[in-house]
């Protein structure tokens, strides 16, 4: 539904450079872990989730213990650890889950993967709703603390816009700054634009289908790391379908 917002200085215009079915909302076999809202209502031990035609096998692991257990379908072939590293100031949380292949030969068809980095002190690691990171080869893949795997706007994101490691900038539609902080991008001659310079998709991201930037109070382009509120990293990645996706 990218027409259905519009943001400062865009126009019809910007809405028709880019398809919209190249922006779509990601599902769950395309990430490593997905957190088991209600337990009572996933019996089994795995389960099957789809994409593009294909099934890949989860399994249903406790990341927590007996008397606060949190369980996640994880992809089969993956180990999930959880480790503690508050990632910026006023995250709820300081929970990071980390996943690792459990050898070379898994399985990884289908799942999200980026190769950009975080400004930050090197312990990189990713996802809406908690940080993973694939240790052997540094790609990231999206893990969810939630039974959702998109990124909607109702989802509150933390920019740095001071450079001092406060995060103190939550764009989310409740704050009703989406419009001042997110912009929308243009696609011209097979390159995304904003103000008519290139955009890498580091800095591109997908929310509420909407495909765009962060900007700073100016309405310059925001280069630095996106925070969740859970302590996550927002990254965006092109899928084997070739579509872009936020996770």
């Amino acid at each position: 539904m990218v027409g259905s917002l519009c943001f400062n200085s865009c126009t019809l215009q910007a809405f028709t450079k880019y398809k919209t079915n190249d922006l779509l909302g990601a599902v769950k076999a395309q990430y490593v872990a997905i957190k088991i809202d209600d337990i009572n209502q996933e019996n089994g031990r795995e389960k099957y989730f789809k994409f593009n035609g294909k099934s890949y096998k989860y399994n249903k692991v406790n990341l927590g213990n007996y008397d606060n257990p949190a369980y996640y379908w994880v992809r089969d072939g993956y180990t999930v650890k959880i480790e503690k590293d508050k990632r910026f100031p006023k995250a709820t949380t300081d929970v990071v889950v980390k996943v690792y292949k459990q050898n070379e030969n898994v399985n990884d068809a289908g799942l999200l993967q980026s190769y950009q980095t975080l400004e930050s002190d090197g312990k990189i690691t990713t996802q809406t709703g908690y940080n993973i990171q694939n240790a052997d080869t540094g790609v990231f893949g999206g893990a969810v603390n939630t039974s959702r795997t998109d990124t909607p706007w109702y989802f509150g994101y933390n920019i740095d816009l001071k450079g001092n490691g406060s995060y103190d900038t939550r764009v989310i539609n409740t704050n009703n700054n989406v419009k001042k902080y997110f912009r929308l991008v243009s696609l011209e001659n097979g390159r995304y634009k904003y103000n008519g310079e290139d955009v890498p998709i580091d800095n591109m991201y997908v929310i509420g289908n909407t495909l765009g930037v962060f900007v700073d109070d100016m309405g310059k382009l925001y280069t630095g790391n996106v925070y969740g509120d859970n302590n996550e990293v927002l990254m965006t990645a092109v899928g084997e379908n070739n579509k872009y996706y936020s996770y």
